[in-house]
């Protein structure tokens, strides 16, 4: 685990044998870097995938296991309400049809490891940007795990996270903007500033994320609309 730093992203390789799990993690090593905080987790069964309990942004998975191969994982996965970007690694090239799914983002040859893992890497790094929102006393507050951001009086805005936690910060609302528009925050309203990642239902003058509904401006309400639609397309792409 990385030390100094909040975990940006986690990776989850998920083989039978050892030898490829070491190699696959080294080629993630290699990717990222020292100055990543990249947090990279091994199981060799499904057992493992399902029992890990810990958000993952991309699952390293082998398709030819005993006991519970790749495709039962992933299966298992999507009905539980798991959606974990998955990269088959694999000799099987006959599986692949099989293997498809909801959150399977592509197929790895397992004697080309080198060359294609890098590249999904790459396509999870992209898609899972973030900013740290600089709080009191040097506190930071990392963007991906806030779900909407309230202003609370003329200076200060209050964050809403994902852990039930709200935070007051003397902040304005349009740095927030500014600071976090390009890691998938809307302003849907002149009060609320809302992750889209986070959005489970949209209508022509309201979204909801989990329970708690949330206004759209109705100046904005086509904007928003049109701006959710392409990130919802942006990230199928992914999945």
């Amino acid at each position: 685990k990385p030390v100094g730093g909040e975990v940006r992203m986690r990776i989850f390789i998920c083989d039978d044998e050892e030898i490829f799990r070491e190699e696959e993690k080294r080629i993630c090593e290699a990717y990222f870097g020292d100055k990543e905080e990249v947090e990279i987790i091994q199981g060799c069964s499904g057992k493992d995938v399902i029992a890990y309990g810990q958000p993952v942004d991309i699952l390293l998975l082998d398709i030819d296991m005993p006991k519970m191969d790749g495709i039962e994982i992933k299966d298992a996965l999507q009905e539980i309400g798991e959606e974990i970007p998955i990269v088959f690694i694999t000799n099987h090239e006959e599986r692949m049809r099989e293997a498809f799914g909801k959150n399977v983002i592509g197929f790895v040859d397992k004697g080309k490891m080198e060359e294609e893992i890098p590249r999904f890497l790459g396509q999870i790094n992209r898609l899972y940007t973030f900013r740290w929102i600089e709080g009191e006393d040097g506190e930071r507050y990392n963007s991906r795990e806030v779900n909407y951001i309230k202003t609370d009086g003329r200076n200060y805005i209050r964050l809403y996270k994902k852990d039930g936690e709200s935070v007051l910060l003397r902040r304005h609302m349009k740095e927030m903007q500014l600071l976090l528009e390009e890691v998938d925050f809307l302003f849907v309203h002149r009060e609320y500033l809302v992750n889209m990642r986070e959005i489970t239902k949209i209508e022509k003058t309201a979204l909801w994320i989990g329970d708690t509904e949330i206004p759209i401006s109705v100046r904005k309400s086509h904007m928003v609309k049109e701006t959710y639609q392409a990130f919802r397309r942006k990230r199928m792409r992914y999945q």
